[in-house]
């Protein structure tokens, strides 16, 4: 698994690199508008464990989805808020030799983030960044052991997620296009969490960290108030 802010890296450099307003745009009125949004989600666990756990810990990636409401605010010299109310996918695959253990949670996720938008017409360029907070409200598991192989060997991932509030910084980048029937935008977002969903217990678990990484790419539909 990842042990760090990975999943950022490129969001980050792009937005501070390439989507700072420049002096020469023009400044102009500001705009409010709500819509809806969905998209696709990929997601994994950062885990850091004792070492008695770390021949167990071989992650993949798990797809999932996500939808809900979009509002954004711009105002002159292009910087506005984006915020947003969501359903989403997260959750993670461990594997170990032909065996698997599949983790998906489902949050309710408000991302409120600062858009930092460029370029001139109807067409923009816009950086994303800021935090989110998303509630717990349902899981499922699925378990995939061979015969003989030994049923305990994902016992550590099977408690139950103890912390129900996960805090995150987001990053992403993306471009809206305004037309006569409304705004339509594309965006890709990173998130790392901040916060454990497992809760330290050594002689439990021995997950000193138990994060949620994810990265979805969103389409957006908005209409101008």
């Amino acid at each position: 698994m990842r042990r760090s802010l990975s999943l950022l890296i490129t969001t980050l450099f792009l937005l501070f690199t390439f989507l700072t307003p420049g002096k020469s745009q023009n400044a102009f009125s500001p705009k409010t508008a709500i819509g809806f949004t969905a998209g696709y989600n990929i997601s994994s666990a950062n885990f850091e464990s004792d070492l008695r756990f770390a021949t167990a810990i071989d992650g993949a990636f798990l797809p999932g989805y996500n939808a809900g409401l979009l509002f954004t605010y711009v105002a002159p010299k292009n910087l506005g808020i984006q915020v947003g109310l969501n359903y989403t996918q997260k959750g993670w695959v461990i594997k170990r030799a032909s065996n698997s253990y599949t983790r998906n949670i489902n949050y309710l996720e408000l991302p409120f983030l600062t858009r930092i938008e460029i370029g001139k017409g109807d067409f923009k360029l816009f950086g994303l960044l800021g935090p989110s907070v998303s509630y717990f409200y349902s899981e499922s598991e699925t378990i995939s052991i061979e015969p003989g192989t030994g049923e305990q060997v994902f016992t550590a991932f099977q408690q139950p997620i103890e912390n129900e509030f996960d805090f995150a910084i987001c990053g992403g980048v993306g471009f809206s296009l305004s037309t006569s029937i409304g705004i339509f935008q594309i965006h890709a977002k990173a998130g790392q969490s901040l916060t454990n969903f497992f809760q330290y217990k050594r002689e439990e678990n021995g997950f000193i960290t138990s994060q949620n990484q994810a990265l979805n790419v969103n389409f957006g539909y908005l209409i101008k108030l």
